[in-house]
């Protein structure tokens, strides 16, 4: 990032809104990146972590409803996640699943902390989509190492059906790019 960015509208004091060198929108997450700032203050690009280039005004209102729900790191894991499998299975998907499964495995975290889990009465789907059971491998592997250890084994087919449920057709364009 070495184009100088401004402050659109502080999220939170790790969150900020602004536009690239495109007009484009983009939300800039890192630690203490909003704090004591305000709009159009020039960011400190070294505090920068993450850089998300929101395509679409309802990605855009997506992802800000959820910072206000949702931990920042629980959105981002999760983003990283889908982009990362669905261009490593080329497997396009609609722009709702960063929102369904990104409440999904925070709700899932809560539901484990408060001891309300439940397993889930959810076929086996490994044999009938194994691309979508293996891309929950490896997010529920992902979700564990970065997020949660606790996490059952039983959130793969959850993860798994999220991903067939949001399958489209076409190419892959993450729309999040990170």
């Amino acid at each position: 990032m070495k184009e100088k960015h401004y402050i659109k509208k502080v999220l939170n004091n790790n969150v900020v809104f602004s536009k690239n060198k495109d007009g484009k929108d983009i939300i800039l997450t890192g630690l203490g990146l909003g704090f004591q700032k305000k709009k159009g203050d020039i960011i400190v690009t070294s505090l920068v972590d993450k850089v998300f280039h929101l395509k679409t005004e309802e990605s855009k209102e997506n992802f800000l409803a959820l910072l206000k729900d949702v931990p920042l790191d629980f959105i981002t894991v999760t983003y990283d996640v889908i982009d990362k499998l669905t261009l490593k299975y080329n497997y396009p998907v609609q722009d709702y699943l960063y929102v369904t499964l990104t409440d999904h495995i925070y709700c899932a975290y809560q539901s484990i902390q408060t001891g309300n889990y439940q397993s889930s009465k959810l076929p086996d789907v490994s044999n009938e989509y194994p691309i979508e059971y293996q891309i929950g491998e490896e997010a529920l592997s992902i979700f564990k190492s970065k997020l949660f250890d606790g996490f059952p084994e039983d959130e793969l087919g959850r993860i798994a059906i999220h991903f067939i449920n949001a399958k489209r057709e076409g190419e892959v364009t993450p729309s999040f790019q990170i």
